[in-house]
This record gives structure tokens, C-alpha cells and sequence, in this order.
């Protein structure tokens, strides 16, 4: 090949042909070693790099390997400028100088100097002497006039002295000056030429000139002649001026070098004919062959080479002395056949290449002892060395392996130049890995010494200096002839010239990147022959980015083309024929017409030639050259994306560096896994028994080696191991854990990411991880580990393949951090600046279209294998996954229980994501929280991630709704309380407690009881709560640990508290607030009864504020507040044990109550002996004036209320305390129905169940085996275990019951001791204050305040009117606006309490005798319906009549029914809304007189044509109540049935219906949307 790139030679000539062109001397004889540059000892001068580059024949000639296509003419000035300059060295493809006879000390001979330039030739010139010509004007300085004129006497001395100290003084400008006014003077005539030549030869002295001369001085003869040419430049030649020359006495031989050729000739120093003779001259060693360069022309010669290298390099272990004398042998050849030192250095690379792997060492000592070995240094007087270069092959090395000694040293070496290391790295960063193998950094000097230099245009020059740009060290050493002949041999492998079979071998990579390791050659000589071009590398990277792109795309899901894409178009079967069809002739077309000139085109057509600066950098990565590989990725940092293989390489590098590191984290004692041999059957079976094999372990093979990287159990066991065993030796290895995060921003940067492909890497970064977080949690630590988490370690997951071991190892890292942290680190990984990486988006792309495939084929009978597949990509991309099955979930809400099924095979990383994933979804969008068609109803999308997250946190306790609960509570802060539909999933899927409102009014009763009958009732219902143990209290443990219990239940009361003020006055809709109200009251039930059911009460204490601190730190109003702390109370208030009261308190014989018609024991203190007695005994406080009004010590319960009794006038200063006492006031709040009533037919329900339930147990005899029975025995035993405990908590209810009673009947006479007969106002202040309030909070608080309206007529309260209380509640204005101020939920609640009213009512109106008992009391004593009371006994003096109650109950029954038609006659939707709600709840006891029942009637038809198509669910529910209207129309009764004398009140009634409805419809004008609602807010405040 190098012959091909040759210039074309002439014939082979005999040897004998071959001499001088000037001389007659015979060639010397060929193998002299000794006097030929080749012979020099280890102290030669002279190297192969300029002697051996092509020889004589192609130094510098055009073409040739000496790097640069000289002119014919440039050659001519190099070989006639390059000896005669003084110190300068001869360049790397210059020719030699041939030799000559060995000259004297005193004078060297130099070859005749050869003329730059064609001169004319000058004739002959003539032997007449030329006239005089005038002197040209001059300005003389120093031989001026009057020295002439004294020239004999002082001038002459006086020059020469002059001349002599400008020469001492270095003054060469006024040394020049004297020289060229004597050549002036002598020329001109002023002065003879005889004196003017020795005035300049005493001052020259040209004889001492030589063994005078010193470094610093001037040379004096040498500024003589230039000042000679530059006088007689552009001159005509003057005869005096040779006489002026000779008489100098300057050596001709100086003249020859320094004169011109033209001045020569006329000064008469050379002949006529030297300027031919020298172009004779230059042809001949330039254009002439003087040594073999082709194998052709000496096959002896190179045959016999190539023998020698192969013969010894295949010997014993190379030595020293055996490397030295295959040298000298090679010289020898050389010599003898005339062989090119430059060929001779191919073939021995060649040779190298072809035996690398195995005979590496030899070939390696080889170069470096022979005379090829670059030994010039960069820059004068910097000395550079290699520290790639292993010891065994320095010279004089005794062998190849170390010793144990020198392991132990060089270790010690190693681990102190790694410690440096670190610390410039720290200082410089990514630059310090340039300096590694012994490169020195550039100093500032050297830099401005290289900006100066920018103007060379030597192309060396510039290499270096973009070299020391670009990596800001030293350019290494290197053989550039080397460099080049490797360059021509990769550029042939890209030339047009190959043909289709050259393929650019592979080993002449490996050895390419071995010669730049060891330092043999530069990679700033060999870059310019790499294919491609820099300018060319971008349309590269563009070409392989395209591949990539449709690679991926290839390979992902639906990427590919499938079958159906293939297939052509079907045939129609319908046509005639159309199963077999004829083919037209010619229609087919001729498909292999081109085919045969498309094959020849490709068959000419040359392939890509192979990308060479992309092979080398993965061999320079494989043999450890960090600073050339980091050269090459500076240069094109897109290569690694473009060509994985290097980021395997690039990862072995990092692999070793972070090892010792990771070693060190392994347990001391932990060993390494030795894998034993497996045994195979022996080939000798004899003696062996029958049916058996004897088996015997095999041979451990030898790991073979090759070129690249190891790899273990390659194929049939065998391993392979990386040839060149000193790769590791420049790689600096981290010593400690800071070393590892330098590592990290520096070398691991050029990975980045991509460290997720290499599974091992990134698992051991995880495990240093984890052991400094476990060792070291200080802030500084752990911020660090931070950043590394957050820019590369997390990241990196995406990358891994289904690697659950890393994932974990991460994760545990991540343990260390709070769920901030962590879910800051999710979002920088899946939507910071780090996922918008290349790498990154695609990864992200290919999971996101695996899991839209899988998602699309789940199914129920693939369920398990879709979920696995899912997990599978939810390991690396964790995030991605989850944002797309939430999407799908939000759309199809089907998806949910898959979704959650498949979160089975997740890992924590992935639960731990998928939390953050969740609080992404929900809060991380702007989309609206309600739907569009109506803001009453949550969005679909909410509902679903709701449902989801409740399920998903339910099936995995590894999940912590602890984040959930916490946007919840911000969310709420925020006055979002959307939201708040996610934590009522949790409460009802994770604890199973559902809101109250789902219970009937049995239920209702029954869960007033105790906790077995709460328990029970709820277990009746399908309440999951008691099977939702673990979860719920993994939901408690999450709200008790982050304290949100306590935050969470303010701040849904507040909510609630403060919702209608909350909207905007556009968007404030009455019904859109009641909806919103309704929410708020159902959840804050629900999320209290989830504490109260999970926590003991000194836990909830501790979470929650008291009730005071509720009212006045965080502003709850009363109702809220107490049914916060209500349980509370009661929990302290049954510490007070049956010791602790009165005798008369605890009644042991008899039950201290009575039952009552709906089989409760009330607190109807008439019923019984010891009751009426207890109310007849003054000291019990029943009389008006035997009323203490401080507590006494006999009161134990007064001191658990006390302080709240305090604390209420401070947080409640604008309540009419004058009217109300506020010890009745928190009394009323703290007590609860279960306070009052005991429900004992519920009691008796669950007992008769719970004895039907064992009866069943023991008549199945399903399984009658032995555990079946035993199981059967244990049924039956936990059954009778709950009648036991049902049993005893009755017991318990009564007793707790007969102290409550007994307390409340010795408080009551103190109660409204300042009445002052302001009955009125009274009954107003408990209305607004007490009952109204407490009854709309719910169902069971409206059975409470009925049940609590009952005691205070029963138990002959002082001061408490009944008949009052009722005619302030049934008033007309009053009964309006409490309805139109209701909520939904509120109207239901107060309809509940009317018809508990109603009823009672209803009772005493059928039978006379029931109102008398009931009313009056059986003694006549109850002061509830009297007309009037005795002063001073507070005793009825007249009660009402029967007749006369009846009328009043008409009245009252007309007032609602007034309110209700005014409600239903409106236009508002809350007013009909409410009025339809309460008299659906009512219509059992009202209407009751025909009348009314009729005008209803007509209302609701009426009203559900009017609403037909306009509001349709104010139509349905007025359809929806008549059915209830016309089943209770037989028990209708005329007025004058219902009560007597009713005609002057019915007239009454007529007209105030009349001017009712005149005023209402006809002079009232209509109010308008924000009017209504600030009547609404007003009439709600004057109610409450």
C-alpha cells in the first residue's frame, strides 16, 4: 500500500551504478553500523524518527511520509538553509547528509552551498579596470573626513578602536554602521581597499575568531558579510570591492555559506557552472532512490525482517538482552539490504498488529529500546515523560510480572498519586484527568509564548497549540513518522481507491490505541488522518441520530409493521371469477426489468467506510488512555449518545475507580462466592456399577485473552480476559467517599443518566450511598447526596432494565429523606429540566407506549400477567406509568380495581411514586373540581382518583396516606373543599365508617346504646369498620404521628362553620351553599366519629384542643365546638363512680326509671315513687325559691363541668346570660340522647338475635367432623360471649342512666331562677339559643332536643313553660324563616323534630285522659301547660283545658300549614325545596284537617306541572310525596272534629290568609337573587 502512495521510481539500478554526482568516490560499504546513524549507541543523537523516515530518496519530497508536499524549490532551500544553520536540529523527514571523509578539528568541510534562486549568469568580466565613478552620497559617522585626513597619524586606530568596543558592547547596530561605511569608503574611493579590508579584519580578527567565540558574543565576520550583501544589493558589481573582500581575511568558506551565488561569481570564489551543479545535486538526493521502500525491490531483505520478528517475538518471555539484539539485528538488515528505515518501521508495525494479543511485550520493548522512540521534547527545555509506559518495558528491565515487593510499592505509589489526584480535581474539575500518565500542566509562561506564536502557520505549531487549548497540558510525545504510516494506512481503508472486500481490520485499532497508551506515537500526529473530517462530524451525528430515532421507533410497541400491514388488499369474492383471475397479457408489469442494473450499481457501489475516530475512542476507553479518549469526547460530546458501546467502556473505567470504595462498604468478614467446577463424566467408566457414573470435576480452563473488555463463561466455559493487563494503572481510584462525588461531577458527567445501563455501577453508588447516609446524617452530608439523588442517581433508574435490586438499593437511599425531598427529587425526575434530556424522553416514550399496550389488553383472564408486565415497566419508569393509568382511570372508571390489582407486584420506590403520582394528579392540574353542567356535582375525574386512592391505601399498608392527608388539610386551608371528597373515601374504604345519614330510625335508637350494641347495630349494617382494623389503623397512625387528627378536624369544622361565606357573591346560588353545607356538616361526622372510634379519649385530648379553646382560639361556634369534646365529657363525667353521689342517687332496688310507649326508658320523673318524691323534697331544688346558686361539694359532677361553666362567659360574652344559666346552657350541649334515654327494646332486639343466631349455629350439620364441631362449639361461644357483654352493658346503661338522672333533677331547680316571669324571652333564648341549633346538626341531635323538651315538662322544671316554648316554636314568621334558612340536611333535621313534636302532641289530642296524665302530670303538678302559678308555692293554679288545648293545637297546626303553602307557593328552589322535605317528614301527624290536606294536594300538582321541564327535581319530589298525601287521606277530619268552636277562628284564619296573601303577592315586590340571599342570612342569624 505505501508503495502504491510512493512517488514513481525509476528502474532498480545495480549497487555499483550508485555513487556521487560531484565526486568520484566509491559508495562506502553498506553494513557499517558503527559509522551510520543507524550504529549509534543509546547515546545517539541522530533518531529513526529523522533518519529512517524515507532516506535520501523521500525526505521532504512531494508525496513522501515527512509530513508536507514541498516544492521543488522549497526542498532546494531546505537542503541548502538546514546545514549550514548553526544548532538547528534536522526535521522529522529531512534527508541525512551522506558521508564524508572525516574532516580536521579546525576546519569542518560543509558541502557546497547551493543557491536559492536562478541568477543570471554575469560574463567574464574584463581584465581593463573600470573608471572611477563619483561617490554617491553618504552621511558618514564614523569614518568621517577628518579621520581620513588623519587617517595614518590616529583615524585609522581610532576606527578600529571604535569598531572593537561596539563589538565587546554587543552593539551590533553601530558595529553595522562602521562595516558599511569602510565597504562605502572603500568602494567610493575615500580610502584605499586595502585599508578599508584590514580596518575591518583588526577589528573582525577572523584569525582568533573561532577559539574566541563565545555564545555571547557577536559573531563579527558573519555582520561583516551581511552588511556586505546588504550594501551591494541592488548594485552594480564595483572591481574595488574585491580587493576590499581579500583583504579582510575572512575564510572564502564563510563567504561561500552566507554570500549570494551572484556575488560569489563575481567576487570569483565559485565557478561558472555551481549553480547547475547544485540543482545536479539536489535532483540526486531528491528525485533518486537511495535506499528500498517497496518489498518488491528487496524481497531478500524484508523477507528476512519479517522472519526475524516473527521467529523471536514467538520465543520465551522477551528479555532486555534478547529485545537489544533483535534491534541490532534489525540495523544490521537495514544496512546490508539498503532497507528504508521508515518501511522497516511499517513491517514491524504490521507485524506488531498481527501478533498483538499474544506477543504484545515483545514488540513494546522492542520499539522502546530502538532508536524509533521518540525522545524530542515538546517545547525547549520542558522535559516530558510517559508514565503509561509499564516498568517491564523500560530498558534494562529484568522481566515482565512484578514481584511481590514491587506490588507492595507500586500500590503505595498508586494510592499517593490517586490522593493528589483528588485534590487537583477538586481544584481544577474535569481538566485533571488531562494531566494523567505523567502529563504536565501548562504553565502561564508557556501560554503566552503559545498566544504569541498564533501567527505560525506550521501545521505542527497549530496542533500543539489546539492540543494545549483544549486539554491544558503538554502535547505528548510521539513518532510522527509512525503516526503518519499508521494514517496512510487508515486513510486507504476510506479512499475511493478500495475496493468492496478492504475492510478496515480490526487489529489495527487495537494496536493504534496500544502505540498512543504507551506514548509511542500522539494522537495530535495521527488526528488528521481519522475518518471522518471534524467538518464532517456533524452530518454524522445527524445520520446516526436518524438511525437511532427509527431504530427506537422499530422497537417500540406497535413500532413494527404487523401482518395486517403487509398484506395486500383482499380480493372481491363477490365478482364473477373472482376466485381465480386471468392474467391480462401485458398488464403484468416486468418487476425484474431494473433489477439487474440496480444489483451492478450496488455491486460497485463502495460501503461506508467505518467511523475510525469512534473506534479508536472505544479502544483508547478500553486500553485505560483517559486523557486522548477525554480529547475526543470534549471535541464531540455526542458520541456516547450515538454509540453505546462507548458508555460500556466509559462505565468499566468508573467501575474500577469507585471499587475500593465499595469494597469497604461490604461486611468484613463477607467472602468472595467461589462457584464450584461442575463435575463431568469421567471417559474411564470401568469398575463402576451399574446405573451409575462416575464423575469427576473438570480442568478450570485458562482464561484466554483478547481485546476487549473480560467477560466470563463466554461460550463452553470458557472466559476471556483483556489482553493488556496494566490498563487500570493511569485510572485514579477514589479513596473515600468524596472522592466519589468529585468522580461524579467530573469523569461520570460524560455518562450522565446513561450509568442506569449499567446496573452494577449504579448499585454500587447506591450501596456507598447508603453506608455514608447510615454513618454521616449531618445536613452537609445529607444535601449532597441530595443533589446526586436528584441530577444523576435517580434519574439513572430509567435507564435500568427491570433491576429491582438497584431500584430497592435507591429507595433506601431515599429512606433518608423526608416525603418533601423525596417527592421534589419525583418531579425534577419526571418534569424538571432533567426529563427533558435526550436520553431521558426516550425512555420516557418507549414506557409510556409499553404501558398504553398493556393497559389496552387487560382483562379479567389475564389479569395476573398484564399486572406483571405493567410492573415491569413501573420499575425503571415509575412515574410514567402511573400518570398514564391515571389518566386512564379518570376517564374509565372501570380501570380502578384493575389498577389497584396490578399495584401488587410494585416496589417501594413504586408505592412511594405512585403517592406522589396521585398528589399530581389531584393537585397539580388547573381543571375544574365540579362538573360543567353543574357545580353541585364533583367532576367525574375527582371521583375517580378518590375512589382509587382510598382502595390503593386500603389493599397496600407499605402505602402512607400520611402525604394524601396533608394536601387534604392545605387543600382545605385553601379554601378547596373539593378535596375533601378524598378524604371521605379514605375514612369509608380504610376504616369503613360510613355518615350517619345512612341510618333508619331503629338503627338510630339502637346506636345510642352502649359500645356491644353500637357495635352490633353497625355489623347489622354492613359497617366494615370492625373488619377494617389494620387499615384503619394504619390510617390512624398516619393522622396520630403528623398530628393532622386535630388540624384536619378544626379546619373541616371551620369549613363548615364558615362555607356560605366563603363563595363569591356571583357564584353564591342557595342551593349550590346548602349542597356545600350539607358536605361539610356529613364529613366532619364522619371524620369525628372515625377519631372517636379509634382513639381512646386521653388520645383524642391530646390531639384536640378542648372545647373553650375550640370557641375561643379557633372561633367554632358552640354546636360545633361541644359535639367535638361532647364524648369527652361523657368519658369524665362516667368516672364518677356510684360512691361518688348521693344515696339517693343510686337506687339499688327497683329501676330508677320508667320505660316508655317506644320502649326507652325515659326521664319521665312522674313515673315512678322515688321520682315524685325526689321532685317533692325541697332540698332536690323543685320549688322556685329553694335554689342555690353555686355548686356544692356535693355536686362531684360540677367539677368536671366547672371550668367549662367559667370559660363560657369569656368565649360567649354576647349570649343573654341574664335569661340563661349557663350551667343549664352547657349542660344542654354536653349531654347526648344516649345521656337520657336508654334504648332497652334495642337491647332486647340484638338479644333475641343473638339467641336466634345460636340456635342456627348448632342445628347446622353441614360439617360434623371433629374440627368442624370444635369450630361449631367456638361460634357458639363467641356469640354467647356478646349476649354476656350485652347483658352487662345494660346493666351498666342503667346505672350510668340513674346518675345522669339524678344529677339533672338536683341542677334543674337552678336552671331559670332569673326568669323573673320574662317567660317569652325565655322560651325565645332557648329556641334561638339551644334547641334550634342543636336539632339541625342531626337526626339523633333532633331526637335529643324533642327527648330534652320532654324531661324539662316532665321533671317539673322551675320556671320552664311548655305551653309557651311550643306556641314561640309554631308561630307562622318564626316557622317560615326557619324553613326558607335550612339546608337540605337541616330540613330533613328539623322535620324529624316536628314530627316527634307532632306526634307527642298528636297523642294528647286523641285521648283526654293521656293529655291529663301526660300534661298535668298524675298529680296535677306540672307547671308546663298552666294557665297560671301560685306565688309563693310555684304551684298550677289553673291548668289547660283539654278543649281549649285542642283549639291551641288547631292554631298550631294552621300555622305550619300557612308556612308550608307560603313555602310552595314561592319561587325560590330552597323554599319549596325545604317545605317539600318537611312535610314528606311530618305528613304522618300533619296535615290532619281536610282542608289543609286538600289545599296540598293541589300545591304539589300545581307545582309539579309548574317545575315540568324547568326544574325537574322540585317536579319529582312534588310527585314523589302525593302517594304519602292521599295514603294518610282517610284519617283527614273535618275542623269542627279536630276541636270545637272553631268557626270565629276559622273566619280569623280566612282573613289573615287573604291579607297574607295580598301582601305577598300583590304589594311586595319580587326580591332579587342577592336580596334573597341576605334575607336568607338575616333570617338564619334571627332564628339561631
Amino acid at each position: 500500500m505505501l508503495g502504491a502512495l510512493a512517488l514513481p521510481m525509476p528502474p532498480k539500478r545495480k549497487r555499483s551504478e550508485r555513487g556521487s554526482v560531484d565526486s568520484g568516490e566509491n559508495r562506502p560499504s553498506p553494513h557499517r553500523p558503527g559509522n551510520t546513524s543507524l550504529g549509534g549507541g543509546p547515546d545517539r543523537d541522530v533518531d529513526m524518527r529523522g533518519e529512517g523516515g524515507r532516506g535520501r530518496g523521500r525526505g521532504r519530497g512531494r508525496g513522501g511520509r515527512g509530513g508536507g508536499n514541498l516544492s521543488r524549490r522549497e526542498s532546494t532551500e531546505s537542503f541548502a538553509n538546514s546545514p549550514s544553520t548553526p544548532g538547528r536540529a534536522t526535521g522529522a523527514m529531512s534527508p541525512p547528509p551522506r558521508p564524508t571523509p572525516t574532516p580536521t578539528p579546525q576546519q569542518q568541510p560543509q558541502p557546497p552551498a547551493l543557491a536559492p534562486t536562478p541568477f543570471t549568469f554575469t560574463p567574464a568580466r574584463s581584465l581593463t579596470p573600470e573608471p572611477m565613478k563619483d561617490p554617491s552620497p553618504y552621511d558618514y559617522s564614523h569614518v568621517t573626513d577628518e579621520r581620513i585626513a588623519a587617517w595614518t597619524a590616529s583615524g585609522r586606530q581610532e576606527i578600529i578602536a571604535a569598531g572593537a568596543q561596539s563589538l565587546d558592547d554587543l552593539d551590533i547596530l553601530d558595529l553595522s554602521t562602521i562595516f558599511q561605511e569602510l565597504i562605502r569608503s572603500g568602494i567610493d574611493g575615500r580610502l584605499s581597499p586595502a585599508d578599508a579590508g584590514s580596518c575591518v579584519r583588526d577589528i573582525v580578527q577572523p584569525d582568533t575568531a573561532a577559539e574566541n567565540q563565545q555564545d555571547d558574543k557577536i559573531d563579527g565576520a558573519s555582520l561583516f558579510l551581511d552588511s556586505l550583501s546588504i550594501v551591494t544589493d541592488n548594485e552594480p558589481y564595483q572591481p574595488r570591492l574585491r580587493k576590499i573582500v581579500a583583504a579582510t581575511g575572512i575564510s572564502p568558506v564563510l563567504m561561500r555559506q552566507m554570500l549570494d551565488i551572484q556575488l560569489l561569481q563575481n567576487l570569483e570564489l565559485t565557478r561558472d557552472t555551481f549553480f547547475k551543479a547544485g540543482i545536479r545535486q539536489v535532483t540526486n538526493l531528491l528525485y533518486r532512490q537511495a535506499n528500498h521502500n517497496l518489498l518488491r525491490e528487496e524481497t531478500e531483505g524484508y523477507s528476512k525482517l519479517v522472519t526475524e520478528l516473527f521467529t523471536t517475538s514467538g520465543g520465551e518471555p522477551p528479555t532486555s538482552e534478547v529485545v537489544e539484539e533483535t534491534f541490532e539485528r534489525i540495523k544490521g538488515l537495514i544496512g546490508t539490504f539498503d532497507l528504508d528505515a521508515g518501511r522497516v518501521l511499517d513491517v514491524t508495525m504490521d507485524v506488531f498488529a498481527a501478533v498483538l494479543i499474544k506477543h504484545y511485550r515483545f514488540f513494546i520493548k522492542l520499539l522502546r529500546v530502538s532508536s524509533w522512540w521518540p525522545r524530542d521534547n515538546i517545547l525547549p527545555g520542558v522535559v516530558t515523560e510517559n508514565a503509561d509506559l509499564p516498568k517491564w518495558a523500560l530498558p534494562g528491565a529484568s522481566g515482565v510480572i512484578p514481584t511481590e515487593d514491587e506490588k507492595k510499592d507500586d500500590g503505595i505509589d498508586k494510592d499517593a498519586r490517586d490522593e493528589a489526584f483528588w485534590v487537583r480535581a477538586r481544584e481544577i474539575g474535569i481538566d485533571a484527568f488531562y494531566e494523567l500518565g505523567g502529563r504536565r500542566p501548562v504553565d502561564p509562561k508557556t501560554k503566552e509564548r503559545l498566544a504569541a506564536s498564533k501567527a505560525n502557520t506550521d501545521d505542527q505549531s497549530n496542533s500543539d497549540r489546539q492540543w494545549i487549548e483544549a486539554t491544558g497540558t503538554l502535547p505528548p510525545l510521539g513518532n510522527q513518522v509512525a503516526a503518519q504510516l499508521l494514517g496512510f494506512k487508515l486513510r486507504f481503508y476510506t479512499s475511493p481507491a478500495r475496493e468492496n472486500d478492504d475492510i478496515l481490520p480490526a487489529n489495527l485499532m487495537y494496536l493504534t490505541a496500544l502505540l498512543i497508551k504507551i506514548g509511542f506515537i500522539s494522537l495530535r500526529d495521527l488526528y488528521p488522518h481519522l475518518y471522518p473530517l471534524d467538518e464532517d462530524m456533524e452530518a454524522l451525528r445527524v445520520k446516526k441520530m436518524k438511525e437511532i430515532a427509527e431504530k427506537e421507533k422499530l422497537n417500540r410497541p406497535g413500532g413494527g409493521a404487523n401482518a395486517l400491514m403487509i398484506a395486500g388488499a383482499l380480493a372481491d369474492d363477490t365478482l364473477p371469477g373472482a376466485g381465480r383471475m386471468r392474467d391480462i397479457p401485458g398488464s403484468k408489469p416486468d418487476a425484474g426489468a431494473g433489477a439487474p442494473v440496480e444489483a451492478e450499481e450496488d455491486k460497485d457501489k463502495i460501503p461506508e467506510p467505518a467511523d475510525q475516530k469512534v473506534l479508536l475512542l472505544i479502544n483508547l476507553l478500553t486500553i485505560g488512555a483517559i486523557p486522548e479518549s477525554l480529547f475526543l469526547l470534549g471535541r464531540f460530546p455526542w458520541i456516547p449518545e450515538a454509540y453505546p458501546e462507548v458508555l460500556d467502556r466509559l462505565h468499566r473505567i468508573l467501575h474500577h475507580s469507585v471499587d475500593k470504595v465499595f469494597q469497604s462498604t461490604k461486611p468484613s468478614n463477607a467472602e468472595e462466592v467461589v462457584l464450584p467446577m461442575k463435575k463431568l463424566s469421567d471417559q474411564d467408566q470401568s469398575r463402576v456399577p451399574k446405573g451409575t457414573v462416575r464423575r469427576v470435576e473438570s480442568t478450570p480452563r485458562k482464561a484466554l485473552r483478547w481485546p476487549f473488555p473480560a467477560k466470563a463463561d463466554v461460550g463452553d466455559g470458557i472466559s476471556y480476559k483483556f489482553y493488556w493487563d496494566e490498563w487500570t494503572d493511569s485510572i485514579p481510584v477514589c479513596q473515600t467517599t468524596d472522592d466519589i462525588f468529585t468522580l461524579c461531577s467530573t469523569l461520570l458527567n460524560y455518562s450522565g443518566v446513561n450509568i442506569g445501563r449499567d446496573c452494577v455501577l449504579l448499585s454500587k453508588l447506591a450501596s456507598i450511598g447508603n453506608q455514608s447516609l447510615s454513618k454521616d446524617t449531618s445536613e452537609a452530608n445529607l444535601a449532597r447526596w441530595q443533589d446526586l439523588l436528584k441530577r444523576l442517581l435517580v434519574p439513572a433508574l430509567s435507564h435500568t432494565s427491570a433491576n429491582t435490586n438497584v431500584v430497592n438499593e435507591i429507595y433506601d437511599m431515599l429512606r433518608y429523606y423526608p416525603a418533601p425531598l423525596r417527592y421534589n427529587i419525583y418531579a425534577e425526575w419526571f418534569e424538571g429540566q432533567t426529563s427533558r434530556l435526550p436520553a431521558m424522553t426516550t425512555v420516557f416514550t418507549r414506557a409510556r407506549l409499553e404501558t398504553l399496550s398493556t393497559m389496552k389488553r387487560i382483562s379479567k383472564t389475564n389479569l395476573t400477567a398484564m399486572a406483571r408486565a405493567l410492573a415491569k415497566t413501573a420499575y425503571a419508569n415509575p412515574g410514567i406509568v402511573f400518570k398514564v393509568a391515571l389518566d386512564q382511570i379518570e376517564s374509565y372508571s372501570n380501570l380502578t380495581e384493575v389498577v389497584v390489582e396490578c399495584a401488587r407486584y410494585f416496589t417501594d420506590l413504586g408505592y412511594d411514586v405512585l403517592i406522589w403520582s396521585l398528589m399530581s394528579s389531584l393537585g397539580g392540574k388547573t381543571r375544574s373540581r365540579t362538573r360543567d353542567d353543574s357545580a353541585l356535582l364533583t367532576s367525574k375525574w375527582l371521583i375517580a382518583l378518590s375512589n382509587f386512592s382510598g382502595k390503593v391505601f386500603k389493599r397496600y399498608s407499605i402505602m402512607n396516606p400520611a402525604p394524601i392527608l396533608q394536601y387534604v388539610n392545605d387543600q382545605l386551608y385553601r379554601g378547596n373543599s373539593t378535596d375533601l371528597i378524598i378524604l371521605q373515601e379514605f375514612i369509608a374504604q380504610m376504616s369503613g365508617v360510613v355518615p350517619d345519614t345512612d341510618f333508619t330510625d331503629p338503627q338510630l335508637l339502637a346506636m345510642t346504646g352502649g359500645e356491644v350494641l353500637r357495635r352490633q347495630t353497625l355489623i347489622s349494617l354492613q359497617d366494615k369498620r370492625f373488619e377494617s382494623v389494620k387499615t384503619a389503623k394504619r390510617l390512624m397512625k398516619s393522622l396520630t404521628e403528623t398530628r393532622l387528627a386535630g388540624q384536619l378536624l378544626i379546619s373541616i369544622a371551620q369549613h363548615r362553620q364558615a362555607a356560605i361565606f366563603s363563595v363569591p357573591e356571583d357564584q353564591a346560588h342557595i342551593k349550590y351553599l346548602s349542597t356545600m353545607v350539607d358536605d361539610a356538616q356529613r364529613i366532619l361526622t364522619q371524620f369525628n366519629d372515625l377519631l372517636r372510634s379509634n382513639l381512646t379519649v386521653e388520645e383524642f385530648d391530646d390531639l384536640v384542643p378542648d372545647t373553650c379553646e375550640l370557641m375561643v382560639d379557633f372561633g367554632l361556634d358552640p354546636a360545633l365546638a361541644f359535639t367535638i369534646g361532647r364524648p369527652s365529657f361523657a368519658y369524665k363525667m362516667a368516672g364518677i363512680g356510684a360512691t361518688e353521689l348521693p344515696k339517693e342517687a343510686v337506687e339499688a332496688n327497683g329501676v330508677p326509671a320508667v320505660i316508655d310507649i317506644d320502649g326507652d326508658i325515659g326521664m319521665d320523673a312522674g313515673a315512678a315513687d322515688d321520682d315524685v318524691d325526689m321532685i317533692k323534697n325541697p332540698e332536690a331544688g323543685t320549688t322556685d325559691n329553694a335554689v342555690e346558686s353555686t355548686p356544692t361539694s356535693e355536686d362531684p359532677w360540677l367539677e368536671v363541668l366547672a371550668p367549662l361553666i367559667e370559660s363560657v362567659r369569656v368565649a360567649l360574652p354576647d349570649k343573654p346570660w341574664g335569661l340563661l344559666n349557663p350551667e343549664f346552657y352547657v349542660t344542654f350541649w354536653q349531654l347526648s340522647l344516649s345521656d337520657i334515654q336508654i334504648p332497652m327494646d334495642s337491647y332486647t332486639i340484638e338479644n333475641a338475635r343473638l339467641t336466634k343466631e345460636m340456635a342456627e349455629i348448632m342445628k347446622d350439620r353441614s360439617d360434623m367432623t371433629r374440627p368442624g364441631m370444635i369450630r361449631k362449639e367456638e361460634a357458639r361461644k363467641a356469640v354467647e360471649a356478646i349476649k354476656e357483654e350485652l347483658l352487662n352493658e345494660s346493666k351498666d346503661q342503667m346505672s350510668q342512666f340513674g346518675r345522669n338522672r339524678s344529677r339533672l333533677n338536683k341542677e334543674k331547680g337552678k336552671w331559670f331562677n332569673n326568669v323573673n316571669k320574662r317567660y317569652d324571652a325565655l322560651n325565645d333564648t332557648l329556641l334561638e339559643e339551644c334547641f334550634l341549633p342543636r336539632l339541625l346538626l342531626s337526626p339523633s341531635d333532633a331526637d335529643y332536643s324533642f327527648k330534652m323538651v320532654k324531661f324539662l315538662h316532665n321533671s317539673s322544671t322551675p320556671h320552664f313553660r311548655t305551653l309557651g316554648l311550643l306556641a314561640r316554636l309554631f308561630r307562622g314568621n318564626r316557622l317560615r324563616s326557619i324553613i326558607f334558612s335550612c339546608t337540605i340536611r337541616e330540613a330533613e333535621c328539623f322535620g324529624r323534630f316536628l314530627k316527634l313534636i307532632l306526634g307527642d302532641l298528636a297523642r294528647w289530642h286523641a285521648s283526654k285522659a293521656i293529655y291529663e296524665k301526660e300534661a298535668w302530670g298524675p298529680n296535677q303538678d306540672l307547671p308546663g301547660f298552666a294557665k297560671s302559678i301560685h306565688e309563693t308555692t310555684s304551684k298550677p293554679v289553673a291548668l289547660l283545658e283539654y278543649e281549649d288545648f285542642r283549639r291551641i293545637f288547631f292554631g298550631w297546626h294552621k300555622n305550619l300549614n300557612t308556612a308550608l303553602k307560603s313555602c310552595l307557593g314561592g319561587s325560590e328552589w330552597m323554599h319549596i325545596r325545604n317545605s317539600i322535605t318537611v312535610l314528606k317528614s311530618v305528613v304522618e301527624h300533619f296535615p290532619a284537617v281536610d282542608f289543609m290536606g286538600k289545599a296540598f294536594q293541589n300545591a304539589l300538582i300545581t307545582l309539579a306541572k309548574r317545575e315540568e321541564g324547568k326544574r325537574e327535581d322540585l317536579s319529582l319530589l312534588a310527585n314523589a310525596s302525593m302517594p304519602e298525601l292521599k295514603k294518610r287521606e282517610k284519617k283527614w277530619v273535618m275542623p269542627q272534629a279536630f276541636a270545637s268552636n272553631l268557626v270565629c277562628l276559622l273566619a280569623a284564619s280566612t282573613l289573615f290568609h287573604l291579607l297574607t296573601f295580598l301582601r305577598v303577592n300583590q304589594i311586595k315586590p319580587m326580591a332579587r337573587p342577592n336580596q334573597q340571599r341576605a334575607d336568607h342570612h338575616r333570617l338564619k342569624a334571627n332564628h339561631r
